[in-house]
Parts: structure tokens; C-alpha cells; sequence
């Protein structure tokens, strides 16, 4: 069935073209096979974020709705502008659309802390673009008179110095600041003001990942695997900026650990589980590159099911503080409680989760393409952040008041997720110190 349903989306399709200024600048419009599977994601995750949104809004009596849903649909199609770009002009468009979508969606509540951090939201996203993004773009068209995706990369068949690649690298990555990466990240803890359905779809498909689906692009169709591992500077082997991936990583982890607030904590698990898409991205090996999509996709079902279990708690027991789940944990569903368990324990890399899959798949293709100890450690400390940023909306999840008899039998879930998360942890350091070795 999987198979049946790749094969239909391997296909390429001109949608729509026309010429700007000259016949070199396009708004331009096509299908591909990756771009077909991010847009399928992009879909599905709204279908289920649009039945989820009815119930939460009607829950909160949100007087809104309309806009709310109107707002959020015209994101949806910017994302699907923006996957389906066939040059960088198209792809910067429909980037600061989007931004300029979900900036309507941060503020949704209107009151003075929704403004004034839509407005930082806003300044993350789009200065950054305007600075670093569109003079790249512009330098790119100088160099090869064109800016459309080329499968290989553009400017393979241009002679560029090394420092002039590196420069226009650095350019993509920081203009490209929905990819969060340290020190542009703090626009993410900005957006957990808007409502809980955005903050799972901002997450999940629409702000990160597009900013992570373009710089896939640019780093795969405008500079090239090939091209990257031959003109980045590397520091003691390692191409640099895999430093500022692993760096984001880290920082957002402790971070993590350090912020009560439930959406804040989830947003910077956000920052740092994607530090492992771009770490991946930028080993430039087709490895690390199927390790970075194994985790596009791990991450996205386990944030937007966190992050409506997060709406569950505000909305029914006003609970928006790690702390105050004590308070409600006896009157938590307990099938809810174990069912919410499972995006918690594929985010720490548990086996028999995707996100086990997606983490052998980093380890592997890292180690492929260097066989560094520095960026194996890295990851590791990354997960052992995320158990501990992780654990105790984990431990309210599964301790009952023994009191109340409707968690009579609770202690025999405690024990069964205990011994699951032993083993799953002795599993992980097996996995790892074997990896480590045959390196």
C-alpha cells in the first residue's frame, strides 16, 4: 500500500509559470516527488488539525472561528506554494507569505501579550529574510543568471571561491530563520501564545518545516551534496555548521529543562529536535540526508499530537505550568494518559517508535559521513536532555492518588511503563556504544 502510494506521487507536473521583469526572474510553480510527500503531510496534518480545532474553539467559546479557520487554510495553501516552488524567487514569496499568514494566527487573541509577541515573532522571521535570505537569492541569479532548483545543484558549473560558497551558506542558513537554529530560535517561544491548534500546526508542518523543506532545496538543488563537501570549511573534520546544529541542540535542551511552562517546553524540545535535521543536512552525505527526513517526519506526528494533548490540559484543566498537573493528575482518563505516552516515548527514542527509527537513521548516516566522536555525542546528550525535559509530564501521566478507586490498578501501568522505559534506555546504549565501535 506504502509503495502503491510513493508510486503515485513520483511524478513531475509544471503548474504554473510566468516571467517577472525578464525571462530569467519566475514566479514559478512544480510538482516533485519530495514535494508531493511534504504536501501530502501538509494535508493530512491539517485535516486532523481542522476536527481538533472545532471541538477546542467551541470548548473555549471562541468568538472568532471564522477567521481562526480562515486565516489558518491560507497558511496551509502558502506552505503548499512554497513546497511546490520551482526557483528560489517563488520560494522566497511564498516564505514571507507564510510568515506574514502565521503572524495573523499568533496574534489570534488580540490582547497585549499576543500582540506584542507576534510582532517579535514577526521580526524573526521576516528581517532575517530581508537581510540574509534575498541578497543570497540575488547572488545566486549574478552567478548562474537563473535561480530554479536544479536536481545536483546550480553551481556546480560556476567557478566560486571557497570563502564566497561559505559566505552565501551562511546567508541561506540564517535567513532561513524558521529552521530556529541558535541564536534566531527565540521566534518559536514568541508563537506559543496563539492558540493551541496553531502552535501544533506551526510546529508540526507549516513554520519549522517549511523553513527546514527550503533549505533542503537550496542545499540538494542550488549548491549540491557534491559541490558542499568540497567548498565548506570544516574545523577538526567537522563541516561548522554542524557546531551550530549540535549548539542549538544542546541550548534548547537545557533550556527545555528549565522552562515551567508546558507550550514553552514543547517549543524548545522543537528547537532542539530539529538541530537534528539540520545536523543531518548539513553532513552533506545522502545518509545524513535519509536520516534528516526519517526525522521530518518522526517529529511531526509526535509534536502535533504533544501539542494537542497541551491544549487538552489548558483547555479542560487550565493547566499551563508543569507544576500545576498535580493538581488535575487525578482527574486525568487514564486510556488518555497511556495513549498521550506514545509521541512522548518516540521523542526519546524508544524502541518500537518512529522516533527510534529516525534517531538509528541519524546515528547511521552521521557516522557515514564522519566518524567524529564529537557529533555521536552530541545526539547523545540531546536525548538524554529530552528524557529529562520529557520525564515529568511523564510521571503525572502515570501516578494516580492510589485513594481514588478509579486508578485502583494503576500501579501495574506504572511498573509496566517503568520496566518499558528501563529497557528501552539499556537498548539506546547498546545501539549507540555498537555504533561507536564499528566506526
Amino acid at each position: 500500500m506504502i509503495s502503491w502510494i510513493l508510486n503515485k506521487l513520483n511524478f513531475d507536473y509544471l503548474i504554473f509559470q510566468t516571467n517577472i521583469l525578464s525571462t530569467n526572474i519566475q514566479i514559478s510553480l512544480k510538482t516533485s516527488f519530495i514535494s508531493n510527500c511534504f504536501v501530502l503531510l501538509i494535508l493530512f496534518m491539517y485535516i486532523i488539525t481542522t476536527i481538533y480545532s472545532i471541538g477546542y474553539l467551541n470548548f473555549e467559546r471562541d468568538k472568532q472561528k471564522p477567521r481562526f479557520h480562515f486565516f489558518t487554510l491560507l497558511s496551509v495553501l502558502t506552505c503548499i506554494g512554497l513546497a511546490y516552488s520551482n526557483n528560489l524567487f517563488t520560494a522566497f514569496i511564498f516564505y514571507d507569505l507564510l510568515s506574514v499568514c502565521t503572524y495573523l494566527l499568533v496574534k489570534h487573541h488580540k490582547d497585549e501579550n499576543s500582540e506584542n509577541s507576534a510582532f517579535i515573532y514577526a521580526m524573526y522571521l521576516i528581517i532575517p529574510s530581508m537581510l540574509f535570505l534575498l541578497p543570497a537569492i540575488i547572488c545566486i541569479y549574478n552567478i548562474a543568471e537563473h535561480t530554479n532548483f536544479v536536481v545536483g545543484g546550480i553551481l556546480s558549473q560556476h567557478p566560486i571561491s571557497n570563502l564566497y560558497v561559505n559566505i552565501l551558506f551562511l546567508l541561506f542558513m540564517y535567513g532561513i530563520s524558521k529552521t530556529a537554529l541558535y541564536p534566531l530560535h527565540k521566534w518559536l517561544i514568541h508563537a506559543m501564545v496563539a492558540p493551541s491548534p496553531v502552535s501544533a500546526l506551526l510546529h508540526a508542518v507549516l513554520v519549522v518545516k517549511g523553513g527546514l523543506f527550503l533549505m533542503y532545496k537550496v542545499i540538494n538543488e542550488t549548491f549540491g551534496l557534491e559541490f558542499l563537501r568540497e567548498n565548506i570549511y570544516q574545523i577538526y573534520g567537522i563541516y561548522w555548521p554542524v557546531y551550530i546544529a549540535g549548539i542549538s541542540i544542546i541550548v534548547a535542551g537545557l533550556s527545555a529543562i528549565g522552562s515551567e511552562n508546558i507550550k514553552q517546553r514543547l517549543a524548545y524540545s522543537t528547537i532542539s529536535q530539529i538541530g537534528y535535521i539540520s545536523m543531518c543536512l548539513f553532513c552533506f552525505t545522502e545518509e545524513s540526508v535519509f536520516g534528516a527526513k526519517m526525522q521530518f517526519l518522526a517529529h511531526s506526528f509526535a509534536k502535533i499530537s504533544l501539542f494537542y494533548y497541551a491544549g487538552y490540559l489548558l483547555a479542560r484543566y487550565h493547566c499551563v505550568n508543569v507544576s500545576e498537573l498535580k493538581y488535575a493528575r487525578n482527574h486525568f482518563n487514564i486510556f488518555l494518559s497511556i495513549l498521550w505516552l506514545i509521541p512522548c516515548f518516540s521523542l526519546m527514542s524508544m524502541p518500537i517508535t518512529i522516533g527510534f527509527i529516525s534517531k538509528h537513521a541519524i546515528i547511521s548516516g552521521t557516522i557515514k559521513s564522519t566518524q567524529d566522536i564529537l557529533i555521536l555525542s552530541v545526539i547523545f546528550i540531546g536525548m538524554i536532555l529530552c528524557i529529562m525535559y520529557l520525564y515529568p509530564i511523564i510521571y503525572h501521566l502515570i501516578s494516580f492518588n492510589n485513594k481514588n478507586k478509579r486508578f485502583a490498578h494503576q500501579k501495574q501501568y506504572v511498573s509496566t511503563l517503568l520496566i518499558y522505559f528501563s529497557v528501552s534506555i539499556i537498548s539506546f546504549f547498546i545501539i549507540y556504544w555498537y555504533f561507536l565501535l564499528i566506526s
